[in-house]
């Protein structure tokens, strides 16, 4: 069923009675809107859990013939792959692939391997994500700025915040 947004127009406020009438009515909206959106994540999260219990027989009868396809061309791999790497079927390929990954010796942690890179000065081996830091650059003066492309512009900007003890508490 598709539903409608109503379109609300914007009020006029003539007080501050008013506004803050309004700043009660904006609490009361947020907290119908997280009511709703908590229950709508209680059906995700139940829809979820359903999902995964009923995959779960598919997801391990998988898993089992998987194990069971390796099994067998582990066994057979000498007369099968002999002069082949892989080897198609009707309903899909089976084969050994040549894979290599990096593991860490013994007591040795991705941290410590990270250390090590920086001692050595193999930078080039560090991965970083490479930004401008927008608040640093705040206090460069406006000349500097310019001539990296950039500049500082204030703008005042509303902001409201409710006072929840108030509304909980009904009032004042």
């Amino acid at each position: 069923m598709t539903r409608v947004k109503p379109d609300y127009p914007a009020p006029v406020f003539r007080s501050l009675s008013e506004a803050d009438q309004a700043l009660a009515r904006m609490a009361d909206l947020k907290r119908k809107i997280e009511t709703v959106e908590s229950i709508m994540n209680d059906h995700i999260d139940r829809i979820k859990q359903r999902a995964i219990e009923e995959s779960a027989p598919a997801r391990a009868e998988l898993a089992a013939l998987e194990r069971a396809l390796l099994n067998y061309a582990g066994d057979h791999k000498p007369e099968l792959f002999a002069r082949r790497k892989s080897l198609e079927l009707t309903y899909g390929t089976i084969g050994f692939r040549l894979s290599s990954k990096l593991k860490l010796l013994g007591r040795t942690t991705w941290a410590g391997v990270l250390r090590n890179l920086g001692e050595n000065g193999l930078f080039d081996l560090i991965r970083r994500k490479e930004e401008p830091d927008k608040e640093a650059m705040k206090s460069l003066p406006p000349e500097h700025l310019a001539e990296l492309g950039c500049k500082v512009v204030a703008e005042e900007v509303f902001f409201y915040e409710l006072d929840q003890r108030e509304l909980e508490g009904g009032g004042k």
